[in-house]
């Protein structure tokens, strides 16, 4: 198999698990916000720390790419999956940094529902890094995160639609809009990141 040739002191495939299960439970806790609203300094505080965490994971990775000369796979495709996946995580934490900086008094139904998509996105996505290391088919998760992709938009466009024809005030359209555009953009970088995924394995294949 293609692995047996590789060092055994090679880690990157660690690192990509390692981002994919913080992304998951930074996904989670996003959801949890929408569910109960309580206690939402608590959970944003949470987001934070694993999205320090993440940050962590990124630059042990840069640092030990600098370091080896034999990688698994291209090192533009080990940078590039490594800074999307950070990404995803990035507008994780920006959307529920905003609920506490704009003073959100209470959750929207539409944000809960993209919430949990980007849920569903990121197992897809931990699903597909998991079958990584082995370079095994990921087209099954891929197909299912671009199809979360688009149920995303679609939940987007109404949400945002919905501000312009509630009698909304004006400074409420304003924090949702920042809200949904966070939120839709986090589920753009997980089809972005499968997207990767795909191009290393038709590499490898």
């Amino acid at each position: 198999m293609r692995m047996s040739f590789l060092p055994k002191e090679e880690k990157f495939f660690e690192y990509f698990r390692k981002q994919g299960k913080i992304l998951e439970e930074a996904a989670n806790v996003l959801l949890s916000i929408f569910d109960d609203y309580g206690h939402l300094e608590e959970k944003v505080k949470i987001i934070q720390d694993l999205e320090h965490e993440g940050d962590s994971v990124v630059r042990e990775a840069a640092m030990r790419l600098n370091r080896i000369f034999v990688t698994p796979m291209d090192r533009e495709d080990i940078h590039e999956l490594s800074s999307v996946l950070d990404d995803v995580l990035d507008y994780i934490r920006a959307a529920a940094l905003c609920l506490t900086l704009f003073d959100v008094k209470e959750p929207a139904e539409p944000a809960k529902a993209m919430a949990q998509i980007i849920v569903e996105a990121t197992h897809e996505i931990n699903e597909a890094l998991v079958k990584l290391e082995k370079f095994q088919d990921v087209t099954p998760h891929s197909e299912k995160v671009r199809l979360l992709e688009k149920k995303g938009d679609q939940v987007n466009r109404g949400a945002i639609g919905a501000l312009f024809h509630g009698g909304k005030p004006v400074i409420e359209i304003i924090k949702w809009q920042e809200i949904y555009e966070r939120l839709e953009t986090s589920l753009d970088r997980c089809e972005d990141v499968v997207q990767i995924l795909e191009g290393i394995m038709l590499k490898h294949a």
